[in-house]
């Protein structure tokens, strides 16, 4: 029975009882129950936001490492190219340079 039901049933109890401490006691006991239980659920759900977090942060981490080592490499790769292109220039140049010597 959820509490909502519960708490419908609370004025069926009174007639019966006839008793106002007994009513404010079944009242009380219930709101008791429904916020022990709403509680425990809070707590479950906390559990789990902690647990996701971390599986979160975990994945984070390992694709920013693996993002990492891929422009690490990119880099690599780049300044390779850029060394090479470099090289070239100054073949280029020297070959230039003998050419315009040499008329």
């Amino acid at each position: 029975m959820n509490p909502q039901e519960a708490i419908k049933t609370i004025p069926l109890l009174v007639k019966l009882l006839k008793d106002r401490n007994t009513y404010y006691v079944i009242v009380l006991g219930l709101l008791a129950a429904y916020i022990w239980k709403q509680d425990n659920e809070i707590a479950e759900l906390k559990a789990d936001k902690i647990k996701l977090e971390n599986q979160i942060n975990e994945l984070r981490s390992k694709n920013c490492v693996e993002e990492f080592r891929v422009w690490q490499e990119a880099l690599a790769i780049r300044q390779m190219e850029v060394k090479l292109a470099d090289s070239l220039v100054r073949e280029q140049t020297k070959d230039a340079k003998t050419l315009l010597k040499s008329k």
